[in-house]
């Protein structure tokens, strides 16, 4: 009795975690930001879940790249702005 209780409760969580698999793609393809704390609970109800270790992974990318772009365009303009100028 014990183990197919075990059986139920193992489903469900799995069921849970693909739930909040699909809440973090539509997060993804929205706005980023709300992403990574779905992804996680995904991931500790299913810490075997290759598609959202997969999907935290792309995640992480994306905020980096929205984090770092901006920096790296400001360092380029103001590089340009410090090379003397011909003419």
């Amino acid at each position: 009795m014990q183990c197919d209780t075990e059986l139920v409760l193992i489903e469900l969580r799995r069921e849970r975690a693909a739930t909040l698999m699909a809440e973090a793609k539509g997060l993804l393809e929205g706005r980023v930001r709300g992403g990574p704390g779905v992804i996680m609970q995904s991931l500790e109800l299913d810490p075997g879940n290759r598609e959202a270790r997969e999907l935290r992974q792309t995640v992480q990318r994306e905020l980096q790249r929205r984090i770092v772009g901006p920096r790296i365009a400001a360092l380029a303009a103001k590089g340009s702005e410090a090379l003397p100028r011909d003419g």
